[in-house]
C-alpha cells in the first residue's frame, strides 16, 4: 500500500511541478528595490513611443522606445522570469543614451500581456518573430530567462528550419542568465523537494509536452554551428538564484564570448548598477 502511494504521489508532485514549471506568477522584489522600481515604473510608461500588441504565437506586447540622438542601430531587451518590461528601465535608458532604438519585450504571461503560462517553446518563438518581423538589430540583452530565451532562439536557428532567423544579432548580452535548459528544472524540483523518481517524471513530462526535443538546447549544439555572434555574460558573484558557474561554463565552451562576473551584485541589482553598464558599453563599442 505505501508503495503505491509512493508511485501516486511521485506522479502528482511532478504534475503540479510542471505546472508551476510554466506558470510565471509575479515576482515582488526584495523591499530595498520598491522605490527604484516604482520610478522605473513612471519613467518606463512616460518615456514609450508605442506598444506594439502582437498575437502571432500567443499575445505579447512589444515596447517600443525612439532614440532622442539615433545612431541608426535596434537592441532587443529581455526580461526575467516572473517580471516584465518595466524591470529593464535603467537598461533601456542607457540603450537610449547610445542612440539605439529599443525594443522591450513583454513575454506572453508577462507584464501587459495576456495568458497564465509560458512554455519555452512559446517564449522562443515569440523572439523568433520579433527578429524576423523587425529586420536587422545590433544586439540583444536578455536577464535571466529573457537571456536564456535568446541563446535558445540563436540555438535552434541553425538546427531548424522552423526557427530560421533572417538576420542575427551581432550581439547579444545575458545577464544572470540559466545558460542550460536543466538548470531551471533542477532549481525547482530542489525547491520543491522532489524524489529521484518525481524529478524524472518532471522531465519525461517536459519532454513530452515539447513539441521540440529541449536536448536540442544544449550548448554543444550552438558551439558546432559556429554562429557568427558576440556574447558576453555578465553575472553577479552574490547571485542566490542562478550561479555565476552558469556564465562560466558557457563562456568555456562557446567561441566569442566574454565573462564578467560583478562582485557584490546579485541577481536583481545586476539590473542597476553603474559597473554593469561599463562593462556592456564596451562589448558594444561605447567606450
Amino acid at each position: 500500500m505505501e508503495g503505491n502511494w509512493s508511485v501516486v504521489s511521485d506522479w502528482l508532485y511532478s504534475h503540479l511541478s510542471y505546472q508551476m514549471f510554466i506558470t510565471p506568477l509575479r515576482f515582488r522584489p526584495p523591499r530595498e528595490f520598491h522605490q527604484s522600481m516604482r520610478l522605473a515604473q513612471d519613467w518606463f510608461y512616460n518615456h514609450r513611443n508605442e506598444a506594439l500588441v502582437r498575437s502571432n504565437n500567443h499575445h505579447h506586447v512589444l515596447h517600443y522606445f525612439r532614440a532622442p540622438e539615433p545612431n541608426g542601430k535596434k537592441i532587443l531587451i529581455t526580461h526575467g522570469w516572473m517580471s516584465c518590461a518595466t524591470w529593464m528601465s535603467k537598461t533601456i535608458q542607457d540603450c537610449l543614451v547610445k542612440g539605439y532604438d529599443v525594443y522591450a519585450l513583454d513575454f506572453p504571461a508577462h507584464g501587459e500581456s495576456k495568458g497564465l503560462q509560458i512554455t519555452w517553446e512559446d517564449a522562443v518563438k515569440v523572439v523568433r518573430d520579433i527578429f524576423n518581423d523587425f529586420g536587422q538589430f545590433e544586439a540583444a540583452r536578455g536577464h535571466s530567462f529573457g537571456g536564456s530565451m535568446l541563446i535558445n532562439t540563436i540555438n535552434l536557428n541553425g538546427q531548424l528550419e522552423a526557427f530560421k532567423l533572417h538576420h542575427l544579432p551581432r550581439r547579444v548580452v545575458v545577464l544572470g542568465s540559466p545558460t542550460r535548459m536543466r538548470t531551471p528544472m533542477y532549481r525547482l524540483a530542489k525547491r520543491l523537494q522532489l524524489s529521484g523518481k518525481a524529478y524524472r517524471a518532471l522531465r519525461d513530462r517536459i519532454i513530452q509536452h515539447a513539441e521540440i526535443d529541449p536536448r536540442r538546447l544544449r550548448l554543444k549544439n550552438l558551439v558546432a554551428q559556429d554562429i557568427p555572434v558576440e556574447w558576453l555574460c555578465v553575472h553577479g558573484l552574490d547571485d542566490g538564484v542562478i550561479e555565476p558557474m552558469e556564465a562560466e561554463l558557457f563562456c568555456d565552451l562557446v567561441p566569442n564570448s566574454q565573462l564578467a562576473i560583478m562582485p557584490e551584485l546579485n541577481h536583481v541589482s545586476l539590473l542597476s548598477d553603474p559597473r554593469v553598464t561599463e562593462v556592456i558599453y564596451d562589448f558594444l563599442g561605447h567606450k
